[in-house]
């Protein structure tokens, strides 16, 4: 049974839950019908992550479409970054972001890593400022600076989006390559502040998310706690998103092997904490995650499990011959036939996915 999120609000007292609501595990809590008491019976349903069956009942939001959209709107402000709507757009995006985290989260996350988007770049910008979001809030971070903090991984890059785009194709940096890229966040912070950005939290992330906690980053040499919350999280995120995506001249590497980098020969210069709860909250299979299994179907991690809790729940889109399977089908990995035997990458060759199926939404 494939699951998502089930929303509940104060207007559901004294009134009938419409669905079916399950634990993340798939246990049933509370049938369709069961009354909501009153506030307290109304608090102990939302204790815990709630979720209720996909259908296509009442589910208007397509976040695959909401997604599409968003790309598009990014792709057009980082063409243009000296476009008088920047700020604007910008505020825009952050906004749609942290609506499409509190609708579904894991949903949003996995279907920016999955779905076929044009630019790498943007793409890059997109999955930091996801990740940020979740650990931020994780984190107990006041909403406004969650909002210029998500602001920040959006716009980390903006003086240098095609030289960006550009890198993920190469393995060798020439000199000028190396300083242009040394001097962009702050040529970044350049084009915020005549955009009309004063937010200090958003140009001070920017500003310092290359720096290193032994002082080795750039583009100041900021070192420990001269270097703020917000950017040493970022500076993690961007890192960890830089490992697990593929580039063209290698394959996406593993959660496993971004922590590892992490915490091996990074660790005197990244923000072990944010590490940390990095790995806390995703654990070594975030959503997105594709998986070949032991009956050689390909699947996708579709919810978050996190450290503490083994893969368990995949969703099987494509049978062993790589034809799309006519529904997708929920996998348990601790079962022989369905253990996860390798990461999968997508092939030029696969038909055309319905992502958003994977995840519930018709």
């Amino acid at each position: 049974m494939l699951l998502r999120p089930a929303v509940l609000d104060e207007s559901i007292i004294g009134k009938p839950l419409p669905w079916d609501v399950y634990t993340a595990a798939g246990v049933l809590l509370s049938p369709a019908g069961m009354m909501v008491d009153d506030e307290a019976h109304f608090q102990r349903l939302k204790s815990r992550p709630l979720f209720r069956p996909a259908g296509p009942e009442g589910d208007q939001t397509r976040p695959a479409d909401t997604l599409l959209d968003l790309v598009a709107t990014l792709d057009a402000l980082y063409e243009d970054p000296q476009d008088p709507d920047l700020m604007a757009g910008i505020q825009v995006a952050t906004q749609t972001i942290l609506a499409l985290m509190e609708a579904d989260a894991d949903a949003a996350l996995g279907l920016t890593r999955c779905l076929p988007l044009a630019s790498p770049a943007t793409r890059h910008c997109l999955l930091c400022a996801l990740i940020c979001a979740s650990m931020a809030e994780h984190q107990g971070l006041e909403k406004p600076v969650i909002a210029s903090l998500v602001s920040a991984a959006l716009t980390m890059n903006i003086s240098a989006m095609k030289l960006h785009a550009s890198l993920i194709g190469q393995r060798d940096l020439d000199p000028e390559t190396r300083a242009t890229i040394q001097e962009h966040p702050g040529a970044a912070v350049d084009v915020l502040y005549k955009a009309g950005v004063r937010d200090r939290i958003w140009l001070d992330t920017v500003m310092q998310h290359h720096e290193n906690m032994d002082g080795s980053g750039y583009p100041t040499g900021l070192s420990l706690g001269d270097i703020c919350q917000t950017a040493r999280m970022l500076r993690v995120v961007d890192l960890y998103c830089a490992k697990v995506s593929g580039r063209h001249y290698r394959p996406p590497r593993s959660s496993m092997f971004a922590m590892q980098y992490m915490f091996g020969q990074e660790r005197r210069k990244v923000d072990t904490q944010m590490a940390h709860l990095l790995l806390r909250r995703y654990g070594f299979f975030p959503p997105g995650t594709l998986l070949q299994l032991a009956n050689q179907e390909t699947a996708v991690v579709t919810r978050v499990h996190g450290q503490r809790h083994p893969l368990k729940h995949v969703v099987s889109f494509l049978d062993a011959r790589g034809r799309v399977l006519e529904r997708p089908a929920e996998r348990d990995t601790q079962k022989p036939g369905f253990a996860v035997s390798r990461l999968a990458e997508p092939a030029p060759d696969w038909p055309e996915v319905d992502w958003q199926a994977i995840w519930g939404y018709p």
